[in-house]
This record gives C-alpha cells, structure tokens and sequence, in this order.
C-alpha cells in the first residue's frame, strides 16, 4: 500500500513539474486543470470557452482522440496557438511535444499514437 502512495504522489509530482515548466516558459502563471474532455457533447463549447480564457488550460487526452482533439483545437484556437503535449508522464519514456497546434498535428499525425497524453494550452 505504502508503495503505490509513493508512486502515486512521484507521478503527481512528476506531472506537476511538466505543467509549471510549462507555465515558465509562457507569461501567465495561473492555470485551469480540467481532466477529461467530454466525447463528444459539449467539447467543442468546451474549447471555444478555453480559447477565450487567459489562464493556460491542462487537460487529459486518449490516444484515440488526441489528432481530432489537435485539429478542433487548431481549428477554434487557429494553427498558431502554442502548445505542449506530454505523452507518458509517468513512464521511462516520458516525451513532451512543445509548438504551435499546427506543429503537433504534424508530429503525431506522422507516427502511431500510443499512450496517455496532457494538454497544455
């Protein structure tokens, strides 16, 4: 028990790290964390509510969902908006993407996508 605690709070730790370097590198130091877009209902009222918010927004995506999520994103937000997108923050492996949403189109739409991702906007 006393195990997966501690493993539990180094990926917390791990995943908040991630988000305030990426907030360092942006101005605004505030930050909205939502969890889960919906599936379908609601998600793109959902992004248009985040492109209008000051705060950098995270969020969770799956694998399946992360290239139409970038291109609704691209297509609310525009091709130009930053981004940083973080695949296996809690593995060995962990990789973060940083660009533009056009970037990350590029990037994942060119390779399988494999594993648990975070948004940050």
């Amino acid at each position: 028990m006393a195990e997966q605690t501690c493993k539990f709070i180094l990926c917390f730790l791990l995943l908040l790290f991630e988000v305030l370097a990426c907030l360092l590198q942006g101005s605004n130091l505030s930050f909205y964390f939502f969890g889960f877009l919906p599936h379908k209902k609601g998600k793109e009222t959902l992004l248009k509510r985040f492109a209008e918010m000051e705060e950098t927004v995270v969020f969770y995506e799956s694998p399946h969902r992360l290239l139409k999520t970038l291109e609704k994103m691209s297509e609310i937000m525009g091709p130009d908006r930053p981004v940083a997108v973080a695949k296996e923050l809690t593995k060995i492996h962990a990789f973060t993407f940083r660009g533009t949403l056009e970037e990350a189109l590029q990037h994942f739409g060119n390779q399988p996508v494999k594993g648990e991702f975070v948004l940050i906007v």
